[in-house]
């Protein structure tokens, strides 16, 4: 499943790589491309599951719309649980392509830190941790976007141990996530 998630990853980044940069242009007959920069700020909640349990979770992610199929973003989330002495930040950064420019995207982390913080936190309190997402923008207006989205953590099975000790703080903490998350974004040129 691993080397499956891989190579498809790496196709879409690969042919995201043929995405025009600021100042190149992809337009057909006249129409003015939409490859400028363009900066956003998100309200995320990638652990729908968790309010069924009594987690709760937010998210803010500013982010960089470099052109129309690449952006660039630094994640972070605040979860607590029905336990009000441990919560929980997980931030990192992470890059989403589509590769064909339309509301269809796919995305990774990279540099990704768990921390459980708090009274009652654990000795061994810093995790890492990697994970591929997949989602859907739909427009709302022209700068704000709804975006339900799949995230899959430890692709590669190489964080179980510290998944499992995660989860004994926040139940819902599992390999397959559902979340959604709204954006507003902003032209910069």
């Amino acid at each position: 499943m691993g080397k499956l998630l891989v190579r498809f990853w790496l196709m879409l980044l690969l042919a995201g790589g043929a995405a025009p940069v600021h100042g190149e242009s992809d337009a057909v007959d006249g129409d003015e491309a939409s490859g400028g920069v363009r900066l956003g700020l998100s309200a995320a909640v990638h652990d729908i599951d968790g309010f069924f349990i009594g987690q709760k979770q937010i998210g803010l992610i500013p982010s960089v719309q470099i052109n129309d199929r690449v952006t660039v973003s630094a994640p972070v989330f605040y979860t607590v649980g029905d336990n009000q002495h441990v919560w929980m930040v997980d931030a990192g950064g992470h890059i989403a392509c589509n590769p064909g420019g339309g509301p269809f995207w796919a995305g990774m982390t990279f540099m990704q830190q768990v921390f459980l913080l708090g009274s009652q936190a654990p000795e061994e309190d810093h995790y890492l941790m990697h994970e591929f997402s997949f989602g859907y923008s739909h427009a709302v207006t022209e700068n704000i976007s709804a975006a339900p989205l799949l995230t899959f953590r430890d692709p590669f099975g190489r964080y179980q141990e510290g998944i499992d000790r995660l989860q004994e703080h926040f139940p819902s903490y599992s390999k397959l996530e559902f979340g959604v998350q709204i954006t507003f974004q902003s032209d910069v040129w």
